[in-house]
């Protein structure tokens, strides 16, 4: 198992390259991906009207997005609480249709997970399914107040974490 990032630094720009892999991590291919994104930012400095842009954005920015959505947005915590998106909007279209999120730790390119803290056996759990919201992730506690089926995402007992995915897989 590996992890690693790169920071590249070229005058006032910097770039960025990360990986995690069962299988080892080469630090010098992130490092030539960090610098040649330094190399090439550097120099670029033009001004764009506003306006509304397509833009591609690395999977790193995409799992960081994910990241920060699991904690304040996917769980059943989150739900009961009003703070998630899901409120009001389960089997509703939330994003694009060509996007899926599911929570897969039995998916071969993690580390194997097979059980949550609760015991209870872990499962793929679709939370968005070609753009329709579909579930938060839920522990024995919040499945009952929630009225849902425990989607084996609990913690801990004493934990004040009810329910997070661990294991997230866009497609």
């Amino acid at each position: 198992i590996g992890e690693a990032t790169v920071i590249a630094i070229r005058g006032e720009e910097s770039g960025y390259a990360t990986d995690i892999s069962r299988r080892g991590v080469d630090v010098h291919v992130l490092g030539e991906e960090a610098t040649q994104k330094a190399t090439l930012r550097s120099g670029i400095h033009e001004k764009i009207e506003q306006g509304n842009y397509d833009a591609i954005v690395e999977p790193a920015a995409i799992a960081e997005v994910l990241e920060w959505m699991n904690m304040i947005a996917f769980s059943g915590q989150s739900y009961e609480d009003g703070s998630s998106f899901f409120v009001d909007h389960l089997g509703k279209r939330v994003v694009g249709t060509n996007f899926t999120l599911t929570d897969d730790a039995i998916d071969p390119e993690f580390l194997p997970f097979p059980f949550d803290m609760e015991g209870l056996p872990k499962r793929r759990v679709t939370l968005i399914e070609n753009g329709i919201a579909r579930t938060p992730v839920v522990d024995k506690a919040y499945a009952d107040r929630l009225g849902v089926p425990a989607t084996a995402n609990g913690w801990a007992l004493g934990s004040p974490d009810h329910g997070s995915a661990l294991h997230l897989s866009v497609a």
